[in-house]
């Protein structure tokens, strides 16, 4: 059914695509540096404001008594520091304590016409005390000081946010203000205190596609070297991929990064942030709190353009365009469409029908899709109260008894559906498959149709997401053929192989943002009640993973016969002759019997 040579001449075209492909690759642009020694930061200043902050406001849960207190004071000082009147947005948000009204404070200092510096930093906190993630409102008030009695080139403007400890509402009000007008850069100043470094300390991932410009991120890497004289560590491939493909970050960047905004976090403690009772380092406020100056001068002295986020991937010191990813990805796809395509012409030629089988594999979504909706409408009428349109990180994330139940209903609603809507729905529109087993080549050429145009649709919308699918639609095709001399289990095996780019990519984001088993699956959830995750994605995902499960009820019942010789009958009559292409059943089929030898 599913020609192999076929197969191998397509591969040619994934052969000429890599070709292609590598004479795009360019060298990464140079980073904005400066000659200004950032000996203007007074660690002693910064130092005494953390001390009196942390004193004075011990509790900052979004939207609590606190917090807004502390806002006031942060506009009183930056009042004081740039002899203006800031400017003072509230407005409601979602936070990790459900709607909440939120308090944006923002002070400019002008200069020159043009793309101005935005430099951020959110004072709120899930746990007591958090001294060192307060660290970023002293940073800021020190650096508002530092560039309020200097002359510098470009406007900067000094915003301090609410909502930063999860949901990222501050900075997401923030970015819709400045998204008609957007500046050079936006610096995310993170915890600069913690003692405990990880890496990597720049963050430039976003909530919506690509990442931070290079120029910007070499700039930003190359301040954090000079001052801490080590290397601030950057993603692997791998990793950006995984970013690129399912946009996803904690951070306040991710929230400019999604209204096309240039932006990266500069966080001692990486992207995770530090834990509520992390110590502090006066040396390492200096160290980080000098950094970020020291890239504010870059780019103030600079003459670089204003950039949006990209969805390049650096491999090697190399930069590879997004189109050069699009063309082997999309390679890489045709070629087991082409083959589907042709087994859907072998079986029509024997009257097997596929549309029913084709409405059979995409019943198998309708559970993901109605759970899903589901979710939506439990976040409409409220019952779903904390569902914020960006992920929240493992310690601020609730997991008590309330979010149990309601993975538990999540669950209970799929199997209803799975076990009596979805065999109601094929009643109506493909009744022959409630009485047939999935035996036949038709459903497996259903499955691999329904795949590979699914992963096609994926293609177009996010090129590094398709590329999940490349091992799917490729293993398919050996574990759903008649003709290959696979065991079920063997065949069940290949299929759940397949997934495991899916599955790493879920361990993988869990780890970084400190979510365990329980958490990962119900800040998936949240992803989707929040709206995070939008209307298409979560449809595409909902056929993916019922390919997934078609493909296994195939891989387990498929009949499989012994391969037969394609051009059997086209060389006159004979016995075979008329039998061109027809499969015989292994379980027919005689094994041959090797001659015994008879002397002479």
């Amino acid at each position: 059914m599913f020609d192999p040579r076929l197969y191998r001449a397509a591969l040619l075209m994934v052969v000429l695509a890599v070709l292609a492909g590598a004479f795009s690759l360019q060298s990464r642009p140079n980073p904005a540096t400066t000659t200004l020694a950032p000996e203007a930061f007074s660690t002693v200043e910064a130092w005494r404001t953390l001390t009196q902050l942390h004193a004075d406001f011990p509790d900052r849960r979004p939207g609590s008594a606190g917090e807004e207190a502390l806002g006031r004071l942060v506009a009183t000082r930056l009042q004081q520091i740039t002899k203006s009147r800031p400017e003072v947005d509230q407005f409601e948000g979602a936070t990790i304590d459900g709607k909440r009204t939120l308090l944006n404070v923002s002070a400019t200092i002008p200069g020159a016409p043009g793309p101005g510096i935005v430099v951020v930093a959110h004072r709120d906190a899930a746990g007591h005390g958090a001294r060192a993630e307060l660290s970023a409102t002293a940073v800021l008030l020190e650096l508002a000081r530092v560039a309020a009695e200097s002359d510098s080139r470009r406007t900067i403007t000094f915003a301090s946010t609410s909502g930063g400890s999860g949901g990222l509402a501050g900075a997401r009000r923030l970015a819709e203000q400045l998204r008609n007008d957007p500046p050079l850069a936006v610096i995310v100043v993170g915890d600069s205190a913690s003692r405990n470094t990880r890496k990597p300390t720049v963050i430039a991932w976003s909530n919506g596609k690509g990442q931070a410009p290079l120029r910007l991120q070499r700039s930003a890497q190359a301040a954090v070297r000079k001052e801490t004289r080590r290397e601030p560590g950057a993603a692997r491939a791998p990793k950006q991929w995984g970013r690129m493909a399912f946009p996803l970050t904690v951070g306040e960047q991710g929230a400019f990064g999604r209204e096309g905004i240039a932006s990266v976090l500069i966080q001692a403690s990486g992207e995770r942030g530090p834990a509520a009772d992390a110590p502090v380092s006066q040396t390492r406020l200096q160290t980080y709190g000098r950094a970020v100056l020291r890239l504010i001068y870059a780019l103030d002295q600079s003459h670089a353009e204003r950039e949006a986020p990209q969805a390049v991937l650096v491999a090697q010191g190399q930069r590879i365009p997004y189109w050069t990813i699009q063309l082997i990805v999309g390679a890489l796809l045709v070629v087991p469409l082409i083959v589907a395509v042709d087994g859907y012409a072998r079986i029509r030629r024997r009257d097997e029908r596929v549309g029913r089988w084709a409405v059979w594999t995409l019943s198998w979504s309708l559970p993901f899709i109605v759970a899903s909706a589901l979710l939506l409408l439990l976040k409409v009428i409220g019952v779903i109260g904390v569902a914020p349109p960006s992920p929240i990180p493992g310690p601020s994330l609730d997991v008590g008894i309330g979010t149990t139940i309601g993975l538990i209903s999540i669950f209970i609603v799929f199997a209803l559906t799975l076990l009596f809507v979805r065999p109601f729905v094929l009643r109506f529109f493909a009744p022959d498959t409630l009485q047939q087993r999935p035996s036949r080549e038709g459903a497996s050429v259903a499955v691999m149709l329904v795949v590979c145009v699914t992963a096609l649709v994926a293609w177009a919308v996010n090129a590094y997401a398709a590329a999940l699918l490349v091992p799917a639609v490729h293993l398919w095709l050996l574990a759903l053929s008649p003709e290959a001399r696979l065991k079920w289990w063997g065949a069940v095996g290949l299929v759940l192989l397949s997934m495991s780019p899916l599955v790493a990519l879920a361990l993988i984001d869990a780890a970084a943002f400190g979510w365990s088993l329980h958490q990962l699956l119900w800040s998936v959830a949240l992803l989707i009640a929040g709206g995070h995750a939008s209307l298409p994605i979560w449809l595409l995902s909902s056929l993916i993973l019922g390919s997934m499960m078609s493909a296994l009820m195939v891989a387990v019942r498929l009949e499989r016969f012994a391969p037969v010789d394609t051009e059997a009958g086209s060389h006159g009559p004979g016995p075979r002759a008329g039998r061109r292409g027809f499969p015989r059943p292994l379980h027919r089929s005689r094994p041959l019997r090797r001659p015994r030898f008879r002397g002479h």
